[in-house]
């Protein structure tokens, strides 16, 4: 990016200035609002592919296991899940998404209806930042798969779009047992 940045600034331009870890000289200088625009992007990109939930594919196996009676392998996560909880939650949404309920799956031999994946619509990553549990029947959402990845790596409107219909189907849970507004919400996703 030093390269593209320039010392003197026309109108409209963003003017930055950064620290470098490995430069304890600050970088100064002019961006265009298409430079800008592409950088904003990158970041969100990375900001994407840092806080995504690794475990999340082995999270929603362990569901699957679990629903077929199955022992379900431990492994080490950052957080610790209740299976039980997930398989609740796709349960109380009758196996729906509850995004749009007319997304149609396929039907999982195991369960006999539509395959939906569990999300807790707060990142568990985010634990940190509340006293309350996150892994909350209230927090978890039953999703069909495309939404599920739509919510993860959609762009930035996709994503709005699902998390206001979400959170607005039950945002006085999230005001007033987890303390998290519809802001707070699109931070977390980097929105």
């Amino acid at each position: 990016m030093q390269g593209r940045l320039r010392l003197q600034g026309n109108t409209n331009d963003v003017f930055l200035i950064f620290n470098r870890q490995e430069n304890d000289v600050p970088i100064i200088g002019f961006l265009s609002p298409l430079q800008w625009e592409q950088l904003l992007r990158q970041a969100e990109r990375n900001f994407i592919l840092y806080e995504q939930d690794h475990d999340d594919d082995v999270y929603l196996k362990n569901i699957v296991l679990q629903q077929a009676g199955q022992a379900v392998p431990f492994s080490s996560y950052r957080f610790q899940r209740n299976y039980s909880l997930a398989l609740q939650a796709l349960e109380n949404a009758n196996f729906k998404c509850e995004y749009n309920p007319e997304h149609i799956t396929f039907i999982s031999p195991i369960t006999q209806k539509s395959f939906m994946e569990a999300h807790h619509l707060i990142p568990l990553a985010f634990q940190k930042n509340h006293i309350h549990s996150l892994d909350n029947i209230g927090n978890i959402y039953s999703l069909c798969p495309i939404c599920h990845r739509a919510i993860h790596y959609g762009d930035s409107q996709t994503k709005r779009i699902i998390l206001e219909k979400l959170y607005y189907s039950r945002n006085m849970f999230f005001e007033n047992q987890l303390g998290t507004d519809f802001g707070k919400l699109c931070f977390y996703y980097g929105i």
